[in-house]
């Protein structure tokens, strides 16, 4: 769920522990702009729904071209896949970089679960195979890290950034680009980037 952002784990997870579980946890630690929706699983079924397909693995048939090029370029149309309930906020599972640090600070100061939990979560955390923020960690220092994203379009990074001294910073970066990214990339630099000259003027 954590390491490689495994939509099936995650589902297993909030199966087992309940969204409303999920959702008053977060409002009791102060993140009240976040909402969890759904599963991950029922989200994409809304997507194929959206875009006119009775499954998920029937619409990436679709995209596979395996119902024929027309069928295929429909499935593809962008403009389409930009309407769907699952890339609007107001619609589906949300929150803020605000509500993240929120969450992040929570971990790291043992509250936002046992302390035995919170120690363990930033344990998992810090063996994510992504390492987007990679760049804006002082040599000696340490990064706990979630990524996120959704069809290219969104590209979200969280995280706890701690410094050789023990200082430690709640990150949060949340992009949305209008059309697909071909060059993921690109936007992890200017993430690490951006959050390498916050915590430089943080610093200082």
């Amino acid at each position: 769920m954590l390491t490689i952002s495994d939509n099936a784990a995650t589902d297993v997870i909030t199966d087992a522990v309940g969204i409303s579980a999920v959702n008053d946890r977060l409002s009791a630690i102060g993140c009240r702009e976040t909402v969890v929706m759904e599963s991950l699983d029922s989200m994409l079924e809304g997507v194929a729904s959206d875009l006119g397909h009775r499954s998920y693995s029937e619409l990436v048939a679709a995209q596979n071209g395996e119902f024929g090029p027309d069928i295929q370029a429909k499935a593809l149309n962008q403009e389409r896949i930009g309407r769907c309930r699952a890339l609007d906020p107001l619609q589906t599972s949300r929150t803020t970089a605000r509500d993240a640090t929120k969450l992040l600070t929570a971990i790291c100061k043992d509250i936002a679960a046992s302390p035995e939990a919170c120690t363990t979560l930033r344990q998992v955390m810090s063996q994510q195979v992504t390492r987007r923020l990679g760049r804006a960690v002082l040599d000696g220092g340490k990064l706990e890290a979630k990524s996120g994203g959704l069809f290219r379009r969104v590209r979200n990074e969280i995280a706890l950034i701690t410094d050789p001294g023990g200082e430690v910073y709640s990150v949060a970066v949340l992009t949305r680009s209008q059309l697909p990214s071909g060059t993921p990339y690109i936007i992890d630099y200017a993430m690490s980037t951006a959050v390498a000259a916050v915590l430089e003027l943080l610093r200082a």
